[in-house]
């Protein structure tokens, strides 16, 4: 998916040439630390899959929370699909 207003987001009008996840990621949370937001979570709601970006890199979320340092917070994963 792009999104016009969004200038540095990885665009590919070649087929050849596909945005990828780690594209995505990487522009993300260059875009995050270059405003100083500590942490981000991108979350994939067809697999229900998150992942976090810190200034210590990238991890999926694998214990299913979404977590913060500073203040310390913590959301379940399931509770964002819940009806």
């Amino acid at each position: 998916y792009c999104h016009a207003s969004c200038p540095s987001f990885p665009r590919s009008c070649d087929p050849h040439v596909p945005i990828t996840r780690r594209r995505v990621f990487g522009v993300l949370a260059g875009a995050a630390a270059a405003v100083g937001v500590p942490s981000v979570w991108i979350i994939d709601a067809d697999s229900r899959r998150a992942w976090m970006f810190s200034r210590e890199g990238v991890v999926e979320v694998k214990d299913g929370f979404l977590r913060t340092r500073g203040p310390d917070s913590a959301v379940p994963l399931a509770e964002l699909f819940e009806d």
